[in-house]
């Protein structure tokens, strides 16, 4: 399954992962075990990490679902997220 995201760069980018974690947090809510890997893409989707459980969740606008346990994960680990996300990367 493609991830049709981009990742949040570097702290002095636009689009960095601890300004869309503030934005997910404050506009959605968000518990503060979950960080926003991207922001909200056009598509909808955006990427969201779990602390507590190492998840990876591929969400739309009906994220509740991941914060009341009910969502599939992407991957089941950061490490296997990103093992998909670069697949096409390999020499």
């Amino acid at each position: 399954e493609a991830v049709l995201v981009e990742l949040g760069d570097s702290p002095d980018d636009y689009g960095n992962v601890r300004d869309a974690t503030m934005v997910f947090r404050n506009v959605h809510s968000a518990p503060k075990r979950y960080l926003a890997l991207s922001e909200l893409q056009g598509s909808g989707e955006f990427l969201v990490y779990d602390t507590e459980t190492d998840r990876v969740y591929v969400a739309d606008e009906a994220f509740e679902d991941i914060f009341r346990g009910e969502a599939i994960p992407f991957a089941e680990s950061f490490y296997e997220f990103l093992e998909l996300f670069f697949a096409d990367c390999e020499a």
